[in-house]
């Protein structure tokens, strides 16, 4: 852990001099009360800029050296209340800490780590002797270390398995053939921590769009800490083959009701006109994937195998063709009119 405000570029609200907001942040000096920031009243502040963000958990601040002692009556001019905060613009600020009905000097805080780069305490009550003073000898926060890990992971609305966690490294899922892409977004413990996604660079919580071939689909994720370490994550993500017929033909008799040009296997509806027949064959229902089974009214065919069905003597006869691969299946429905 370092004291990144340590001789780092100061700004305030305002000072009273010679007391100017460059006292508040230089340590190593000796306990002078003239070296010191010193406000005009309430709400004053002091900050300074760490010039890169940091990945931060504690902060501490002395309100004057002689002050800090039990031996000095001047312990009554402790600041009563004050809050820490950050920025990552120097314009807008997030309370990070607060302390009221303050006695002690000097204060050392712990707390939750976040990343920024500029700093302030703000004092929002003086001491008891005197309410509207506003008064930092020395002002300081320390870095965080470093984390190369992640806190999530996450891979569009797909589950991975196991479940994250930040030490498990090697992952997997399934997405059926219709899912040509995916996004991949992970989430960095360490803000500071560098990103890469299939050795594209990505930030903290942003998304990476992945394209998905047919199979498995390894996707690597690095994250690298400020101190060079790197963690590496991976996702195998297997596209299922298409689950899909090649062709279709219905037939009554000689006559061709539907003929093989006429299909699209992307198109999973068709009317067919059978006006005055009493059945029909359909025909060469070949799966594109080899692997795959037909079913066709709910019976196992051959692929390619001619299949009759009775049509009924009024009205429309659906038929149902259902083309299976492992978990993943595609139904074609056919009407036909009389």
């Amino acid at each position: 852990m370092q004291n990144i405000a340590q001789n780092k570029p100061t700004f305030a609200s305002d000072y009273i001099s010679p007391f100017t907001h460059k006292h508040a942040v230089n340590w190593n000096r000796p306990l002078y009360n003239d070296v010191r920031w010193l406000g005009r009243g309430k709400e004053s502040w002091v900050a300074f800029d760490a010039e890169r963000p940091y990945l931060v958990n504690q902060y501490f601040v002395h309100f004057a050296p002689h002050y800090c002692y039990p031996r000095n009556s001047s312990i009554r001019l402790i600041a009563s209340s004050f809050v820490f905060e950050s920025s990552d613009d120097k314009n807008s600020w997030t309370p990070r800490d607060s302390v009221t009905g303050n006695k002690e000097c000097p204060v050392i805080r712990n707390i939750a780590p976040f990343s920024a780069r500029y700093f302030r305490i703000r004092i929002t009550e003086g001491p008891a002797a005197n309410p509207n003073l506003a008064s930092i000898w020395c002002f300081g926060v320390y870095d965080a270390p470093s984390s190369n890990t992640l806190t999530s992971l996450r891979l569009g609305n797909t589950s991975l398995l196991p479940v994250f966690s930040s030490g498990q490294a090697n992952y997997t899922a399934s997405v059926p053939n219709s899912t040509a892409s995916t996004t991949v977004i992970p989430t960095a413990s360490d803000p500071t921590a560098k990103i890469t996604v299939n050795g594209l660079p990505v930030s903290s919580g942003g998304s990476v769009p992945v394209n998905l071939a047919v199979g498995p689909n390894v996707i690597n994720v690095e994250v690298t800490a400020q101190t060079g370490a790197v963690q590496k994550y991976s996702i195998t993500v297997t596209r299922a083959d298409i689950v899909a017929l090649s062709s279709l033909m219905v037939k009554s008799g000689p006559a061709t009701l539907f003929p093989a040009t006429s299909f699209q296997p992307q198109t999973l509806s068709y009317t067919v006109a059978a006006t005055g027949k009493a059945s029909v064959t359909v025909t060469a229902s070949t799966a594109i994937n080899s692997a795959s089974t037909i079913k066709i009214n709910t019976i196992s065919i051959g692929s390619g195998v001619p299949t009759t069905i009775q049509l009924n003597a009024s009205g429309n006869t659906t038929i149902n063709i259902e083309v299976i691969n492992g978990g993943n299946s595609t139904t074609y429905t056919l009407i036909l009119t009389k």
